[in-house]
This record gives C-alpha cells, structure tokens and sequence, in this order.
C-alpha cells in the first residue's frame, strides 16, 4: 500500500497573523548577533540558554 503525507503550506498562518496583529502575542527577541558571531549564537542554543528568538543580521545595521 502507497500513502501519502502532506501538509498545506502556510496552514494556519493567518491565525497566527491575527494573533500578532492584535498584539495578543509577540514575538522576543532573546539576542542580535552579527554573522560573524553566529557560532556564539548557535552555541547559547545549543546550551539551552536563550530565552527567545536569537537573531543573526547578515548586513551591518547598529544594534542596541
């Protein structure tokens, strides 16, 4: 027997979005690393110690 298993692309996103847009979620931020510090940020994943998204910019903006 063949089945099949697939999932609709983007299923339930527009729950999420209205989630977001009344602002009943939001998204953290735990940490922004530049790219050349991506193996620090990999590293506090992989340890367990970030608290939230970590972000890695690929173009030089300042960050605070």
């Amino acid at each position: 027997t063949m089945g099949m298993l697939y999932l609709k692309q983007n299923e339930g996103m527009d729950v999420i979005e209205d989630y977001l847009r009344s602002g009943a979620v939001a998204p953290f931020i735990d940490r922004q690393y530049r790219l050349n510090e991506a193996p620090d940020a990999f590293r506090r994943l992989a340890a367990g110690q970030a608290k939230g998204k970590l972000v890695i910019r690929t173009i030089h903006q300042h960050m605070s």
